[in-house]
């Protein structure tokens, strides 16, 4: 083999190099701009890009849809006593708990901040309580056997509803819906925090 003919191998094997680091890069881009990056779950920026891909997949299938909509409980108080670093791992904590008490067809996101969304697939009410009650279970589990080193229970209000897929703007009319519900809990356990707080 000539030296030029060497000299071409090598060149074209390090253009390949190139392109195959180049494509890993375009890869990590798409992964990240669609994924949260303390949480890993599907961020705002999914759900926005293929929120309309999710509907017609539904209509076309003939299959409901759910929206659960939660935010965690007292993060602020932790935030301001213990710092971020508790905080993002209450935040990482609470993400594998939601992960784990899905199906591998529902869709996990954190939406920001301490807000989340699980877009549930094949939707009925039997299995919509499931996934409440694994996320309960697991929430108590947590809470007695997890080696905490704040002073503080983790736990979320929540709200839920089924898509109504007829409507034109089908998830943005869920999304008011679950919110207003998950507020609605939220003050309820301020109230009962403030009682709490009163008879003691």
């Amino acid at each position: 083999m000539g030296e030029s003919q060497e000299l071409l191998q090598i060149h074209v094997k390090s253009l390949e190099e190139r392109l195959a680091d180049a494509n890993k890069q375009i890869e990590d881009l798409k992964h990240k701009s669609g994924r949260d990056e303390l949480t890993g779950l599907y961020n705002r920026n999914y759900y926005e890009t293929n929120i309309d891909k999710i509907v017609q997949d539904a209509i076309t299938k003939k299959e409901k849809v759910g929206l659960y909509i939660f935010d965690l409980d007292g993060l602020k108080y932790v935030n301001d006593n213990f710092g971020h670093r508790k905080d993002d791992k209450i935040l990482k904590n609470f993400s594998n708990l939601l992960s784990s008490s899905v199906r591998d067809y529902d869709i996990v996101i954190r939406l920001g901040g301490d807000e989340f969304a699980i877009i549930t697939r094949k939707a009925t009410p039997q299995t919509e309580q499931k996934i409440k009650e694994r996320l309960e279970n697991k929430l108590k589990f947590y809470n007695k056997h997890s080696n905490k080193d704040i002073n503080c229970d983790v736990s979320c209000s929540k709200g839920y509803t089924e898509v109504d897929l007829s409507k034109k703007n089908a998830f943005e009319s869920a999304f008011e819906i679950a919110d207003q519900k998950m507020y609605e809990e939220k003050r309820n356990y301020h109230a009962k925090l403030s009682n709490s707080n009163i008879n003691k």
